[in-house]
C-alpha cells in the first residue's frame, strides 16, 4: 500500500481503500496513513505546519458506528452468526486509535519503526506522504 501511494511513476490518485464494513482493515490503512501525516517532518527543509492530531483520528473513526447502523442486522448474519465472532465485534472499539498507536510504539517505536519492520524507509514515506496529501498554506 505505502509503495503505491509514495510511487514517482504515474501516482494512482485517487485512491480507494475499503473493506466489507470500513472499520477494521480500512479503519487501519487510513489510521496508518494518518500517522504518517501526523509525524513531524523528517525532512526540515519541508516542515509539516499541518498535522492531524490524535484526538481527530479516533473522532472520525468513532463516526464509522453511526455509518453502520444501516448495515447492523445483515452484520449481524455475516459476521456474527456465520462465522461465530461475539457481537461486540460489530460495534467500532472507540479505543481503536490509542490502541494502534500504543501497539506501534512499544513494539516498533512508532509508525517509522513499524514501516522499518516491512522493509521500507519511515522518513522517506513520511515525507512523500505529507508532499502528496497536505496541502501547504502558502502566504502570497
Amino acid at each position: 500500500m505505502f509503495q503505491i501511494l509514495i510511487s514517482d511513476n504515474n501516482p494512482p490518485y485517487p485512491v480507494i481503500a475499503h473493506c466489507t464494513q470500513g472499520k477494521d482493515r480500512t479503519g487501519l490503512i487510513i489510521l496508518l496513513i494518518l500517522l504518517c501525516l501526523h509525524t513531524p517532518s523528517p525532512n526540515p527543509a519541508k516542515p509539516s505546519s499541518e498535522q492531524i492530531t490524535l484526538e481527530a483520528m479516533s473522532h472520525d473513526y468513532t463516526l464509522t458506528q453511526a455509518g453502520l447502523q444501516r448495515i447492523r442486522e445483515e452484520m449481524m448474519v455475516e459476521i456474527v452468526n456465520d462465522t461465530g465472532l461475539p457481537p461486540s465485534f460489530i460495534n467500532v472499539d472507540p479505543n481503536f486509535v490509542s490502541a494502534v498507536v500504543d501497539f506501534l510504539g512499544l513494539k516498533y517505536g512508532g509508525i517509522n519503526g513499524y514501516l522499518a519492520s516491512l522493509g521500507l524507509d519511515g522518513d522517506y514515506i513520511v515525507c512523500k506522504l505529507q508532499e502528496t496529501l497536505l496541502v501547504s498554506s502558502v502566504a502570497s
